[in-house]
């Protein structure tokens, strides 16, 4: 059986009830967002909702 295991690099809170928004992020490993409420987020051209429950994957477009 082949086996997988991932390394959290770095766990932090982005933004809570007082925080204004918007939050940007400058990307240096691959992101995993998981909302404790509904949120959207934008890229230049795409609006995402990720409610509650859900989560969403980002990484880097751009080579190093």
């Amino acid at each position: 059986m082949n086996t997988i295991i991932y390394e959290l690099k770095d766990a932090r809170l982005l933004a809570d009830q007082g925080t204004l928004s918007p939050i940007a992020l400058a990307l240096q490993f691959p992101v995993m967002i998981v909302p404790i409420g509904a949120v959207v987020m934008r890229s230049i051209d795409t609006a995402y909702r990720v409610g509650e429950g859900q989560f969403i994957m980002l990484q880097r477009s751009e080579p190093d």
